[in-house]
């Protein structure tokens, strides 16, 4: 266990002791406040009848495999999303499932057969690799980072890309606390493209907590509220976000300003923001961004995997993230982009 977590962010939180008051002392963190804790009051972590242990992560196909241990029984599980949130959530349906009366070959049959659920961490396109999931408080983006970031670690050929996120985020996380935590989260991306008008909001946070090398791109439709119920960004703002994002993968030899420029001329107001520039005004305009989707060029997409040869696999990752508009939208618009041809976006 220790091993898994030793190269891997945990997004250490502190606890309170239930006791005594003081801050918990943490052996290690798994996730968050998560992990194997004590205090010097003696509280300590309860005994553990259920639980994962010799956690493993696929580099092939990015899936977590552990040993279920329920008492003195156990069994071998694949999780095919691979997150330390699922592995939480597979040992809870673990308990429900043996105080229920269910054997464990049975629960680990149901655990192992579990495919995932649409909009989470579903992987939509293979090359450049894209990957959607709707998280939108503190600790699902948490979660999410986490798992995209030990993907990338886990991959030496994205471990040399980029990590872009189109940010199509609801804002729900109650508070403008939650949005600067989320804020803080994103900011370990290589460049955000704000598409929703709640990220567009919430980015001038990121500044804040931006390494040297993150970029913010906005999006000029991403300037317009147009958030209904949880759905956080419209089909408009998520075609413009992912648009730029597949440019940017598609001209990573070129200067970014050089690929949302007018076609005609270049204005001095219409620049990119970064971690550098915290003037509101400096906002790319919509003019400038070419969302044709002949921009991402025919020759570039393959639909015949058996001829994309390694060197035209993308090192890059999308991470389409935030409310249900990424959910809902996200995969017609690379249908409209590839021709409706199906495949991947060969880059």
């Amino acid at each position: 266990m220790e091993t898994f977590f030793k190269d891997i962010d945990v997004f250490k939180e502190s606890r309170i002791c239930p006791v005594c008051g003081k801050d918990l002392i943490y052996d290690i963190h798994y996730l968050g406040h998560l992990g194997n804790y004590h205090c010097d009051c003696g509280f300590k972590n309860p005994k553990i009848d259920i639980e994962a242990r010799d956690i493993i992560f696929d580099k092939e196909d990015s899936s977590i495999k552990f040993t279920l241990k329920i008492y003195e029984q156990t069994a071998d599980i694949t999780l095919k999303n691979g997150s330390i949130a699922n592995v939480y959530n597979s040992l809870a349906a673990a308990t429900g499932a043996w105080l229920s009366g269910v054997d464990i070959n049975d629960i680990a049959d149901g655990i192992n057969s579990f495919s995932g659920v649409n909009g989470r961490l579903e992987i939509i396109n293979d090359n450049p690799k894209i990957i959607l999931d709707y998280a939108h408080n503190p600790a699902g983006v948490k979660s999410v980072i986490q798992t995209v970031s030990n993907i990338i670690q886990n991959d030496k050929k994205l471990a040399n890309g980029r990590f872009i996120i189109v940010n199509t985020i609801s804002s729900e996380s109650g508070d403008e606390g939650g949005d600067l935590e989320i804020a803080k989260l994103l900011s370990k991306a290589d460049i955000i493209i704000p598409a929703s008008y709640s990220a567009f909001k919430s980015s001038k946070f990121i500044n804040d907590f931006a390494n040297e090398k993150c970029e913010i791109i906005y999006t000029e439709s991403s300037k317009n509220s147009t958030k209904v119920g949880t759905l956080g960004a419209s089909f408009e703002q998520v075609k413009e976000g992912l648009i730029i994002a597949l440019n940017i993968i598609n001209n990573s030899k070129q200067n970014i300003n050089n690929i949302i420029k007018n076609k005609h001329s270049t204005n001095d107001k219409n620049i990119i923001k970064d971690k550098n520039n915290s003037n509101d005004k400096n906002i790319i305009k919509d003019k400038n961004i070419n969302n044709d989707k002949s921009s991402v060029n025919d020759k570039n997409i393959n639909n015949d995997k058996s001829n994309v040869n390694e060197k035209d696999i993308s090192n890059d990752i999308i991470l389409i993230i935030g409310g249900e508009g990424g959910l809902k939208y996200s995969q017609t618009i690379l249908s409209e982009v590839n021709g409706n041809k199906g495949g991947d976006l060969g880059i």
